[in-house]
């Protein structure tokens, strides 16, 4: 489960998320994902999305994973973002499936909650 929240913190890195090549690598071909925003989103929409947009650091909280079968893991947290201008927190559930030996999300959920 500590490979997971790696990889979720992976995926918060404003720097991990310009790599094209890192987030083909990380997300399944099938991923699909719920932002937000109310949008829906692809594997080639976001990230599109992704390299395209600044983003701000986040911290992980209140992290918990749990197996759905072997090869299946569901992950729930909280993400908080806070600046000096205000505290922005979200909860998030992601679905990671082992393939060929490696991790990669395939649905991910955000919703706002600040």
């Amino acid at each position: 489960m500590d490979e997971i929240k790696l990889l979720e913190e992976r995926l918060l890195d404003p720097q991990f998320r310009k790599s094209r090549k890192d987030l083909e690598i990380i997300l399944d071909d099938d991923f699909i994902e719920y932002g937000s925003s109310g949008g829906v989103f692809n594997k080639k929409q976001i990230i599109d999305l992704l390299i395209s947009e600044d983003m701000p650091n986040y911290t992980i909280m209140n992290f918990t994973a749990r197996n759905l079968s072997h090869d299946i893991i569901l992950a729930n947290y909280q993400a908080l973002n806070q600046d000096a201008d205000r505290v922005q927190k979200s909860n998030r559930c992601s679905i990671w499936k082992r393939v060929s030996g490696h991790w990669k999300m395939l649905f991910h959920q955000g919703t706002n909650c600040s």
